[in-house]
């Protein structure tokens, strides 16, 4: 009885482990390199939140969009801030930097809805195509 205990608990054991291993070095999530599940301008995409902010939650938290409009500001130097028509998008790198007019479409994960502020925030983004607008 007391060796088939002991055999249990190392196997549960070994399993753990192993479990907690494998776990602890999945890579992490690349939203530059997932396919973009919905195509949206950036006065739809508010308009979605804003209106029907929890339907939108349900169907689009967590995942990969792709959103174009014009470039309001830019703010921040190593991570910079591309702030749309009510959309914020985080890079998550300095590469494809955009400037203020230019039109864009950018690819990132929608984090959330910032009451708040009224604004759907994006993380992880990257610039798809980008345009001098006249």
């Amino acid at each position: 009885m007391k060796r088939t205990l002991i055999g249990l608990l190392l196997v549960g054991g070994l399993v753990f482990g192993v479990t907690a291993y494998w776990q602890w070095n999945k890579p992490h999530r690349d939203a530059a390199t997932e396919e973009a599940v919905y195509n949206f301008s950036d006065e739809e995409l508010f308009t979605l939140f804003s209106s029907y902010t929890d339907s939108a939650n349900a169907l689009l938290l967590d995942k990969v969009v792709a959103v174009s409009g014009t470039v309001e500001s830019v703010e921040g130097d190593t991570l910079p801030l591309w702030i749309l028509n009510g959309v914020v998008a985080e890079a998550s790198d300095a590469s494809g930097s955009i400037s203020e007019g230019e039109s864009v479409l950018i690819k990132g994960r929608i984090t959330h809805f910032d009451d708040l502020f009224g604004e759907v925030r994006l993380d992880q983004a990257t610039v798809v195509t980008k345009n001098k607008t006249p």
